[in-house]
């Protein structure tokens, strides 16, 4: 990616994320798709999924990982609706 916000993108990833945390249970991963979309839209360069996740939790939720669950669901689709 660029690094540019892109505004269909963005609202891709909120539609994703909104489905995602709707219908989350706290310990369910969220779907590849919609990490993709919203680490995207965010700016986050994606070709390397895992490091982008990684970098993701260590700014929002002060963790490491790779893997999105429901918390991570709520937390970008708050970022991404405003």
């Amino acid at each position: 990616t660029t690094g540019q916000p892109d505004p269909l993108r963005n609202q891709m990833a909120v539609f994703w994320l909104r489905e995602t945390t709707e219908a989350a249970v706290d310990g369910d991963t969220i779907g590849i798709e919609a990490a993709l979309l919203a680490l995207q839209a965010l700016g986050y360069d994606t070709r390397d999924l895992p490091a982008a996740v990684n970098a993701y939790k260590r700014r929002f939720r002060g963790s490491e990982g790779t893997e999105l669950d429901a918390r991570d669901a709520g937390i970008l689709y708050n970022l991404l609706k405003n």
